[in-house]
């Protein structure tokens, strides 16, 4: 796993060709990428994983003064509330190690410099606020020997599904490689999101071509003054389809239990509306045959009526009956045709819908029961 890229992973385990896909494409693959580093650094936050964390950060200033223009490291914008860390060194005490700073808000400026106040900042509790869009202050004011170096959090803006998480490009320096793993199936899980998008929309999309049903017979005058004159009967189609709104919604929503739910409630259907064409068409098999008999019968009872009269009325009975016949025939093959389409995109949309499923319950394992031992990424600890 560690040796593909993010792109020929995705390829092996789905079984598609991003390159050429028109489904699943290299950009919604980067978005995935970019989004599962940040979902997964947010996770890793909200534990309070420190040993994890601290491999994710880079350092993007140091100070020997109040003020921190955070820029000089690359224009990282604080002003936005984007996750910081400000470590002030205690150069007097036993070793000069730094130490984590507090962030404050503006308003209690005032009150760090006052030994009474609680919001007292000292070397040992140093303290930081922001101040607008790339400075920040810290507090005791970093000096030459006392500096304080300012961390961001990498939030993956420049990381690309064909690089390798491992040996990848410079931007993968700040992401912690033991989580390439969770980072694969978050991007897989919702890479198949995107699939059964698009076999819903394939069922969706399914229709139900009717043919036009055969013309009533048409007869020599002498045959309508017969009485009574049996109707020639009219198929009727039936008023209710597959309805796919309710699993089009659940797959916006990316509820894949509930898309399994509704797919089988659109088989359900599917079974139900293929046995009301069936009995529609019997139906209609029915009435014609009573309908050529009794016509038949009546044009053979019949007194003058001359014999191409009669001639006419047989072929033209003929004729429609043969119409029937390959009416119903058209009606059953695009019912087959439509039930092979939606077995063929449901069953489609269930192995997706349990592949989501599947990568999303290994993610979550991953981040909530596994924590790997640290290791530094390829770029080191303060790399960047």
């Amino acid at each position: 796993m560690a040796d593909l890229s993010i792109e020929v992973w995705i390829e092996n385990q789905l079984g598609i060709d991003v390159d050429a896909s028109t489904t699943v494409k290299n950009t919604q693959l980067r978005q995935f990428t970019r989004d599962g580093a940040r979902s997964i650094l947010k996770i890793l936050m909200q534990q309070g994983a420190i040993d994890e964390l601290k491999y994710f950060l880079k350092k993007v200033a140091g100070a020997t003064s109040n003020d921190v223009n955070t820029a000089q490291g690359g224009d990282h914008n604080i002003y936005d509330g984007s996750p910081m860390m400000v470590l002030r060194k205690h150069n007097s005490f036993s070793g000069s190690p730094y130490f984590a700073c507090r962030e404050v808000q503006q308003t209690v400026e005032p009150y760090v410099t006052l030994p009474t106040s609680a919001e007292f900042a000292t070397k040992e509790h140093p303290v930081w606020l922001r101040v607008g869009k790339n400075l920040l202050r810290v507090y005791p004011a970093p000096t030459s020997n006392d500096t304080a170096d300012i961390y961001a959090f990498e939030m993956f803006d420049s990381l690309d599904e064909d690089d390798e998480p491992i040996s990848g490009d410079s931007s993968w320096s700040h992401f912690m490689k033991q989580y390439s793993t969770p980072l694969r199936y978050y991007v897989a899980e919702q890479a198949c999101y995107i699939l059964m998008a698009a076999e819903s929309a394939t069922l969706g999309g399914i229709s139900w071509s009717q043919p036009s049903a055969p013309s009533a017979p048409v007869f020599p005058d002498s045959i309508y003054n017969l009485s009574p004159l049996p109707t020639a009967p009219v198929y009727a189609a039936p008023l209710t389809a597959p309805d796919y709104t309710r699993l089009n919604t659940f797959l916006d929503d990316e509820d894949p239990e509930m898309s399994a739910a509704a797919v089988q409630k659109v088989q359900m259907q599917l079974t139900e509306y293929a046995q009301d064409i069936q009995d529609a068409s019997n139906n209609f098999a029915k009435e014609a045959k009573i309908f050529d008999n009794d016509l038949s019968r009546i044009i053979k009872e019949a007194d003058g009526i001359s014999s191409t009269d009669i001639a006419n009325a047989q072929n033209e009975i003929a004729r429609y009956a043969q119409e029937v016949q390959s009416f119903l025939g058209e009606i059953q093959a695009e019912a087959q045709e439509a039930q092979s389409l939606t077995a063929s995109a449901s069953a489609a949309l269930q192995a997706w819908g349990t592949l989501a499923a599947t990568y999303g319950d290994k993610f979550n394992s991953f981040m909530m029961v596994s924590f790997p031992k640290p290791q530094p990424p390829q770029g080191g600890r303060n790399a960047g």
